[in-house]
């Protein structure tokens, strides 16, 4: 079994972003598909395909990457008001 994280896109316009879990299934053809998120950007057609692995480095990073933002709108903030 190969899990594998994959992109297509042919984005038109922009209106949001929705993510779904799809579980581990066979194929009619006898394949196995390993459990995926599937990440796709609302009235376009970008489709982004993460292996379970890679959403988990994804949310890792992204974490720290919110967290920073956080504390540098937290400072402006503060610093506006002083």
């Amino acid at each position: 079994m190969i899990a594998m994280s994959y992109m297509r896109t042919a984005v038109r316009c922009y209106d949001g972003v929705e993510a779904e879990y799809l579980p581990a299934h066979g194929t009619d053809y006898g394949t196995w598909v390993p459990a995926y998120i599937l990440v796709q950007f609302a009235k376009g057609d970008a489709t982004l395909g993460l292996s379970i692995e890679d959403a988990r480095t994804v949310m890792e990073r992204l974490t720290r990457i919110l967290m920073l933002h956080d504390s540098v709108e937290h400072l402006a903030a503060e610093k506006a008001v002083a």
